[in-house]
């Protein structure tokens, strides 16, 4: 372990924790895409949301560092592969929480000086936060949860917490998640199914199950929801943490008879 990483990147690892492992993390890998070969694009990206849930932001920069290793030469290539990565930051901070990320985003910063590639990394990705992402939020909020069936919940906030709801709906759903799909970086279901999976790593099973059910809603195939969810529980059995066991099919099953039943 380098002196940086030390420093920035691991320091929020709990005691005993295992070190990053190249050959299980590969294993993972592996393992995830057998199981549902359409996640091969966005595979690194689905893991570092993983891991972010998990409370292992060491693994996001080792990640960036193996997939730039062929392709750091070719900026364009580079800029791409690195866009994904800062997406899930941006796709995962509020619901995870800013101290897991920033030491991934830390370590991600060492990994580009390392290949001489800080420049794709600099200015602004998206627009200012504004009105507009209210209304952004709002209408991808509502697509969301439209097969989740748990509009009491959303009552609830709405009617005692007001001001979170309004923050939830600009700043989450309508600057974190629209405005990152609307850049391209990955599909609505892809933004979705990251967010998913790093919110079941993170242990917050009923957010997950409607997140992941959201997913569903929006495209994602239960072979991927499956290869996701198997890929969480089993980092963090690995990280020495349980984690409850979420069932796709079943969450597949409540989507389309709440489709049908509208």
């Amino acid at each position: 372990m380098s002196d940086f990483d030390s420093k920035y990147v691991t320091t929020n690892n709990r005691p005993g924790a295992p070190q990053y492992d190249d050959a299980f993390v590969n294993s993972l890998k592996e393992d995830m895409l057998s199981e549902a070969p359409d996640l091969a694009l966005i595979a690194d990206a689905v893991l570092s949301s993983c891991a972010i849930g998990a409370h292992r932001a060491d693994f996001v920069p080792r990640l960036l560092d193996a997939a730039l290793q062929t392709i750091h030469q070719d900026i364009e290539k580079s800029k791409v592969c690195f866009e994904q990565f800062r997406a899930v930051v941006m796709i995962c901070w509020p619901f995870i929480g800013i101290p897991w990320c920033v030491p991934a985003c830390l370590g991600m910063v060492n990994v580009l000086e390392k290949y001489n590639l800080l420049s794709i990394a600099y200015g602004r990705a998206q627009p200012p936060l504004s009105d507009a992402h209210i209304a952004m939020g709002q209408e991808l909020q509502q697509r969301t949860y439209a097969n989740v069936q748990n509009s009491e919940v959303q009552a609830m906030l709405q009617n005692c917490f007001a001001d979170f709801t309004l923050t939830t709906w600009g700043v989450v759903f309508g600057y974190s998640l629209a405005e990152t799909t609307n850049r391209g970086i990955f599909e609505a279901h892809q933004s979705q199914l990251i967010l998913a999976a790093s919110i079941a790593s993170s242990g917050a099973t009923r957010q997950a199950r409607s997140h992941m059910t959201g997913a569903l809603g929006l495209g994602l195939s239960v072979a991927a929801a499956k290869a996701i969810l198997k890929a969480a529980k089993r980092l963090n059995e690995w990280n020495g943490v349980e984690i409850s066991d979420i069932d796709a099919g079943e969450l597949n099953r409540q989507m389309e008879a709440a489709q049908a039943a509208k």
